[in-house]
């Protein structure tokens, strides 16, 4: 049996995909097994048993849109969690977070923050600006002003780590880190 992940950890989606595709599963095998048992006690479809089963499609539908979402993505090889572990010293990191815009997904292996500063590692192509706005505005909504800069490639990436490990933190970002983590893991699918 796999071990639950958390967001933001490694082998969160790999976790994610295994856990709703058995949810998924058992919800549409309850929600037929009403129906077939309602159908075969009373000869008809016309019972309280059917209309329960249909009731109980409704969570199972929603359990399996997000699958569908899990399964188009991948968890972060053990390489790349290696690379970046390494380039980590104290800064934050969050892996495998799958935000939603109006607009857009947006899979980001790894995100990191320091001292107000949010930035990410968004391979292919999208509307980054507007990934980047999307975040802006919900740390705002917390009250907290944070710099956020997504980067599509990898190497720019590393190197605004590498440059935000020479931030100076202040006393009042242990707080401010803990609201801007639990924004992302709440924003994150």
């Amino acid at each position: 049996m796999m071990k639950r992940k958390e967001k933001g950890s490694c082998g969160y989606i790999r976790w994610q995909k295994f856990y709703t595709t058995i949810r998924t599963i058992l919800l549409f095998a309850l929600a037929l097994g009403l129906y077939a048992a309602g159908y075969i006690t009373t000869g008809t479809n016309k019972n309280l048993l059917t209309i329960i089963a249909v009731l109980g499609l409704l969570p199972a539908s929603k359990s399996m849109v997000n699958m569908i979402m899990f399964l188009r993505y991948r968890s972060v090889s053990e390489d790349l969690i290696e690379k970046y572990e390494k380039e980590k010293e104290d800064l934050v990191l969050l892996y495998e977070m799958i935000l939603t815009t109006a607009k857009q997904a947006y899979f980001l292996p790894v995100m990191a923050y320091r001292n107000r500063t949010l930035c990410a590692f968004c391979p292919g192509s999208g509307d980054l600006k507007g990934l980047e706005d999307h975040l802006t505005e919900a740390m705002k909504t917390e009250h907290v002003e944070t710099f956020v800069k997504i980067f599509p490639d990898e190497r720019l990436f590393l190197d605004r780590i590498q440059s935000m490990r020479t931030m100076t933190v202040s006393d009042q970002e242990n707080k401010e880190t803990e609201t801007v983590l639990a924004t992302l893991k709440a924003l994150s699918l």
